[in-house]
């Protein structure tokens, strides 16, 4: 629970702008690494799943 009101997801999707028929399963946080690793190739990403700070702002037109 993100609160005594309401659930971490109810809250995450408000914050986000993520529509009712979408469910949240993860937050992935960036920051700062321990360690250096190795990047993974474009050929992997599926960029048409990553958002920018809300729903539906394309993460690769950010980017470029």
């Amino acid at each position: 629970m993100h609160d005594e009101n309401r659930t971490a997801e109810e809250y995450v999707r408000e914050l986000l702008n993520i529509p009712k028929n979408y469910h949240v399963l993860c937050i992935i946080g960036v920051g700062y690494p321990a360690e250096k690793k190795e990047p993974h190739g474009e050929e992997v990403s599926e960029w048409e799943k990553v958002s920018y700070n809300e729903f539906g702002k394309a993460w690769k037109t950010q980017k470029e």
